[in-house]
């Protein structure tokens, strides 16, 4: 889910809008679906759709659950997985559940942290998860790592 997402809970549309965090807007609850107000099912108010960072998450809207499938099939094809200034928490099950299930043993792990990150523990979680020998913590901040390590990703013969 996101900030700029709405769904209809009675058809299931998505609604993005990519300029505008309209989960945050006041008088949110206005917003009404209008495919079914078109075909009268209903005026069914449009909800947020958001993955908050708790243990508790809805995971059953469709636009859900055919993101993480997406995000399932690209995983298994992954032979490296950059995260960027994420902090790996433990209410993330979902996501973890995700990467250990899909996720290939030998897919290599780069977490690109902060250096404020060296001393709070963030590094620790991805080494612990993963395993430190497939894990590669930068510190060094997301500008550092793009210029510095991202070329080499690609070695063009």
């Amino acid at each position: 889910g996101s900030l700029n997402w709405l769904y209809c809970p009675q058809c299931q549309r998505l609604y993005i809008n990519r300029f505008t965090k309209i989960a945050m807007k006041e008088g949110m609850d206005a917003y009404t679906c209008r495919i079914c107000r078109i075909n009268k099912i209903g005026s069914a108010h449009l909800k947020a759709s958001l993955l908050l960072p708790t243990f508790l998450k809805d995971m059953e809207a469709f636009h859900i659950k055919h993101v993480w499938n997406q995000m399932a099939i690209e995983l298994a094809e992954a032979d490296r997985l950059v995260f960027m200034g994420y902090s790996f928490p433990m209410a993330d099950y979902h996501f973890r559940t995700a990467i250990t299930r899909f996720t290939k043993t030998d897919c290599k792990i780069d977490a690109v942290l902060w250096k404020t990150d060296q001393s709070n523990g963030v590094g620790e979680r991805y080494n612990h998860f993963f395993g430190s020998n497939r894990t590669n913590i930068f510190y060094e901040g997301v500008n550092e790592y793009l210029i510095n390590k991202l070329p080499n990703f690609y070695d063009i013969p």
